[in-house]
């Protein structure tokens, strides 16, 4: 349940095909926060840093342009914290305020991302053994500008040796916030050479806008690559589905044509059969025909022998 409270935000236009946790990340990039809720394209929730969290958040994330839809974020006061300001009913529980904000904090003109030196510190990559070999810290240096290259813009890669500060880490500048922070979230935690490489970047960026930029634009990278894997999985769905229909068509084709076959052979013995039975028919008939003939045979000789001795008897 949300409770008000002078950091309550309500941030609208957020694009619906963002996760809920995508914006909870964009929106902490401005302090931590708490009883966070979303529906519809709109979220309500509260900085714990009060008052002048939220002052710099709206600042910030106002007008910042995420997915090609620009977010406004206002200071808002509740009315009833039971629902997430009146979308699922009828009442309106949430008076959005326009309460001016300092105007220091927001910059008349949108200001145009500037090029930026961010370091990158990647801790634990080489070890002593490493570290008093030249070759292999050359080779390590090399792994890691490769590897950031394919992140984002890199202007310096820096491996201290053994005696200088900072031994053990490789130091990496980016001209470009956002490929540092993407750089980060791919190499923390990352094994090189069985050891744990531990990644965060040095020093504070130059205000929340910058921060609030980055983090959409990583957003924004995250969205699109979730829709490309899920046109992705898409394709491949539907290739099954088609390799699955032609499988069962040729099975079906298959069937049909050993049907069609079993029943030409069927109709084929048939025929022989009808064939044979009409030939012993012949046959019988050709037999009973020799038979009789036989017989009138036998009686005309019988007769011709009686007439004969008949004749010789007289």
């Amino acid at each position: 349940m949300v409770a008000y409270s002078p950091g309550s935000i309500f941030i609208g236009n957020v694009p619906l095909q963002l996760e809920a946790d995508q914006v909870k990340e964009l929106v902490k990039t401005f302090g931590e926060i708490q009883d966070f809720q979303i529906l519809q394209g709109r979220a309500l929730f509260v900085y714990t840093g009060g008052d002048a969290a939220a002052k710099v958040a709206i600042a910030g994330l106002n007008g910042l342009s995420v997915l090609g839809q620009a977010l406004t974020a206002k200071r808002a006061v509740l009315a009833d914290a039971s629902e997430l300001h009146g979308l699922q009913g009828s009442a309106t529980p949430l008076a959005i305020t326009d309460a001016p904000i300092a105007a220091d904090l927001v910059p008349a003109v949108a200001p145009t991302p500037a090029k930026v030196v961010v370091t990158l510190e990647l801790a634990g990559i080489a070890g002593l053994e490493q570290l008093q070999d030249a070759e292999e810290l050359e080779a390590i240096e090399l792994d890691v500008q490769q590897e950031c290259s394919e992140l984002g813009e890199v202007t310096e890669v820096r491996l201290p040796r053994v005696d200088q500060e900072g031994a053990g880490s490789v130091f990496v500048d980016f001209s470009v916030a956002g490929d540092a922070e993407r750089a980060r979230r791919a190499l923390d935690q990352r094994k090189y050479a069985d050891r744990i490489v531990s990644a965060r970047i040095l020093g504070e960026l130059s205000n929340g806008a910058e921060v609030a930029r980055m983090v959409a634009d990583e957003v924004e990278r995250a969205a699109k690559e979730d829709a490309a894997r899920a046109a992705k999985d898409e394709a491949a769905r539907a290739a099954k589905e088609e390799a699955e229909r032609v499988q069962r068509a040729k099975a079906e084709a298959e069937r049909v044509a050993k049907a069609e076959a079993e029943k030409e052979e069927q109709e084929y013995q048939q025929r022989v059969a009808e064939q044979v039975e009409a030939m012993d028919d012949e046959k019988r008939e050709r037999d009973e025909e020799m038979l009789i003939e036989e017989r009138r045979r036998r009686r005309a000789e019988m007769l011709a022998k009686i007439k004969q001795q008949q004749q010789q008897q007289q």
